[in-house]
């Protein structure tokens, strides 16, 4: 959970977890026990493990087309450029993935219909269509490929196999979640960030502040005290809200916000009735990495809110947790809720509009023959 506007990192769980007042104290067979554990507690996932993203990836193909020129939201799929097969280097996309299949009526649709509903075949041609050279260029633009400055080492994310260069069939793969793409949750979430800061993208901080620790009787802790002890805690170092980038504009935040919210109002989130429900218009982007071997999907889920002025973003992660709406939906919106309600306090948003033109759009896409 991270307040977009100044990149403080206000909340960051990785389970399974450990004690650490145990390791500090040096119990070495607590320790030892946490280090052979086949479900790695002491790996901070979201800092130190990487996934495959999945759909919410599309969220980077969307915004590099939308800020380079190469997309627009408009841009219009027959029915079978939307349902596939297409074809990149002989390798065939689609029909499994357009996840548009008998629901879907009329066409042409539209790249916001695409990204709403999560159609694969129409983010590969997307992503083809800007180029390799284009979609790593705004990777890079939000530090994927290199080390993100933050108060801890952080895991390089990836896109490439090795740095070599994308054909255009692991470009395509690559710009809906799949392929190459190996990413760390922090990495998705300076992405949230950015798209709910008006396109800039501030330092993820974890620490506000240094200062010298009071005096400790070493009795109680068993530990020698490593740096000297100061009754006044005097303030050693402080940190301020920092920008880090500004890796696409204004105008393509707010358009990308606008697709976000087809997502949460007409698309994959808006049957969980406590994202559609809940009073704080929450946006969002689900994400379902397939890793093959019978193992159930990383499940993601990208969201924030407000969806008029965003106040927080909340990125969750669960291991081979399956479908994300189901899996992360109900908790994200408890907590937009408790925060907001009884934390923050924040007045309510406006209601959602009932005759917001995406929803009406897709509503007349869904009408039956």
């Amino acid at each position: 959970m991270t307040d977009p506007h100044t990149g403080e990192i206000l909340a960051m769980l990785s389970r399974p977890g450990f004690d650490p007042n145990r390791v500090a104290a040096g119990d070495l067979n607590y320790f030892h026990r946490l280090e052979i554990d086949p479900e790695q507690p002491l790996l901070e996932r979201p800092i130190q493990a990487r996934y495959v993203p999945g759909s919410t990836y599309k969220t980077m193909t969307l915004l590099a087309g939308l800020d380079s020129g190469s997309a627009s939201l408009d841009d219009q799929f027959d029915q079978q450029h939307a349902l596939g097969p297409v074809y990149f280097n002989g390798q065939p996309f689609g029909p499994v993935g357009n996840n548009l299949c008998c629901y879907t009526y009329h066409y042409p649709v539209n790249l916001r219909y695409g990204y709403a509903h999560s159609d694969n075949i129409i983010f590969a041609q997307e992503g083809v269509k800007m180029g390799a050279q284009t979609w790593l260029a705004y990777n890079e633009r939000f530090y994927v490929g290199k080390q993100i400055p933050f108060d801890l080492p952080v895991v390089v994310s990836n896109v490439t196999k090795n740095g070599q260069p994308l054909a255009a069939n692991e470009l395509a793969a690559n710009s809906f979640g799949q392929g190459y793409d190996d990413i760390s949750p922090l990495q998705e979430s300076l992405i949230d960030n950015a798209i709910a800061n008006d396109g800039q993208l501030m330092r993820p901080m974890l620490v506000m502040k240094i200062v010298q620790p009071k005096n400790v009787d070493p009795n109680q802790t068993g530990v020698p005290a490593p740096i000297p002890m100061d009754p006044n805690q005097t303030e050693v170092a402080s940190y301020s809200p920092q920008l880090l980038a500004t890796p696409v504009s204004s105008q393509t935040a707010s358009l990308v916000r606008d697709a976000m919210y087809g997502v949460a109002r007409c698309g994959s989130t808006s049957y969980i009735p406590k994202m559609f429900d809940s009073p704080w218009s929450i946006i969002a982007k689900t994400g379902t990495g397939e890793v093959g071997g019978n193992k159930n999907p990383q499940a993601w889920l990208l969201t924030q809110a407000p969806y008029h002025n965003p106040q927080l973003t909340i990125l969750a992660m669960k291991e081979n947790g399956g479908e994300a709406s189901f899996v992360n939906g109900p908790m994200v919106a408890d907590m937009y809720n408790d925060i907001f309600a009884n934390v923050l306090k924040l007045p309510l948003p406006p209601p959602p509009d009932p005759q917001n033109p995406y929803c009406y759009q897709t509503t007349s896409l869904l009408q039956t023959p």
